[in-house]
């Protein structure tokens, strides 16, 4: 009876077949050790650690057509088929998964409401765009929604008036963003006219001495971005304030991947 009850959930979703890859001996045996897992925790009445696996693995199920691969992984390991809490660990992440897509909709029509009132308010003024931000700072702050911004801008047909405006906002979000960290993310760019490379890194470490590692990553987001709107304007900018810019990204983006603290910052200067 389980098996049908598989079999018949299976045929239901089987259209999805066409959107995924053709399962592999290595995904069968990946799934059959997570379910192995879920079965033990099931059988201990331990359902969180359940659905802790599934978060665990929550990259791996979203990637694979599940009813199909289980029926392939059933008929490739046949004494799964007795353990009931197989069964119930395929339902469990069934459940999860149509759980995270209801919740990732939410969040994708949170952040197009977002985006909605931040090109309305930029339409209006700058002063406006910034008086939005400034209240709303949660609400810009969070990963998915930088993500979310980050994605719209790549979807923008190039140099249109929706670019623009779409590159506009993630620089005002960057600097609402650091300036409740208390960052300066204006100073960087401004170093790139030193005179010297030398005098350019010591400069650059001295400014990111006092920040820690979040404020270093937002210091580079903001140096990226501005590299991407020199590269568009290639012909008008100096080549040289260009390099300069990139070496600039290269040192504070250094810093961020060693995870130095302001100490071990202070101490490449000398």
């Amino acid at each position: 009876m389980h098996k049908l009850q598989l079999a018949d959930k299976a045929e239901e979703q089987d259209i999805s077949s066409i959107f995924f890859p053709e399962p592999t001996p290595s995904d069968m045996e990946a799934l059959k050790n997570i379910y192995s897992d879920m079965a033990t925790a099931i059988e201990g009445e331990n359902v969180e650690q359940a659905l802790r696996l599934v978060s665990s693995n929550v990259g791996f199920v979203f990637r694979k057509n599940i009813p199909k691969l289980t029926e392939m992984m059933l008929r490739r390991y046949p004494e799964l088929r007795a353990n009931e809490y197989v069964l119930q660990a395929y339902y469990l992440i069934l459940n999860a998964m149509e759980a995270l897509a209801a919740e990732k909709k939410q969040m994708v029509e949170r952040n197009q409401a977002v985006l909605r009132e931040l090109v309305m308010a930029a339409k209006v003024s700058e002063a406006q765009l910034r008086s939005f931000l400034a209240a709303n700072v949660d609400k810009i702050s969070s990963l998915d929604f930088s993500l979310f911004l980050d994605a719209e801008i790549q979807d923008a047909e190039y140099q249109s008036p929706a670019e623009q405006v779409l590159l506009a906002i993630k620089l005002n979000v960057l600097e609402a963003r650091a300036q409740r960290l208390g960052v300066d993310v204006r100073a960087l760019p401004a170093l790139a006219a030193s005179s010297t490379a030398d005098e350019m890194r010591q400069k650059t470490l001295a400014h990111i001495a006092r920040y820690d590692r979040d404020a270093r990553e937002l210091l580079v987001q903001s140096i990226r971005l501005h590299i991407g709107q020199l590269a568009k304007r290639s012909d008008e900018v100096d080549p040289q304030l260009a390099a300069n810019l990139r070496d600039i990204e290269d040192i504070v983006a250094s810093s961020v991947a060693e995870n130095n603290s302001p100490q071990d910052t202070q101490q490449q200067q000398t």
